[in-house]
């Protein structure tokens, strides 16, 4: 007889994994067990330009930030923790710590031309 390890959350993980339909997701998934937490996200409103009210960009989606990690329950083995950024519930990019640290810092450096630069 097969004995499965208990799964461990890491500590960032907020799903209750106690929960009937967390079970029954792990079931459908095939013995996977996903942990999960979410960080935040934001909806894309329109932009106009200030003085013609021109569209530069109508409302377009929104952008989720989150942290996955997956874990088999037949041996415990998890996958690499990512950051996942997940666009209007269609494209998701997992990226490690370092490589989103490396987008913020270029986001904010993108942000700080826009607004402190002449």
């Amino acid at each position: 007889m097969t004995t499965l390890r208990a799964p461990i959350c890491p500590a960032w993980c907020n799903t209750n994994h106690d929960d009937e339909d967390t079970r029954d997701t792990e079931r459908v998934m095939g013995g996977v067990r996903q942990h999960f937490r979410a960080i935040g996200g934001f909806y894309l409103n329109e932009q106009r330009n200030g003085s013609t009210k021109r569209v530069l960009r109508p409302a377009s989606g929104s952008f989720e930030v989150s942290l996955t990690e997956d874990q088999r329950l037949s041996d415990g083995m998890t996958d690499d923790a990512v950051v996942a950024l997940m666009y209007d519930h269609r494209v998701m990019v997992p990226l490690t710590s370092g490589e989103a640290r490396r987008l913020a810092a270029m986001l904010l450096a993108g942000a700080d031309r826009l607004d402190l630069e002449p």
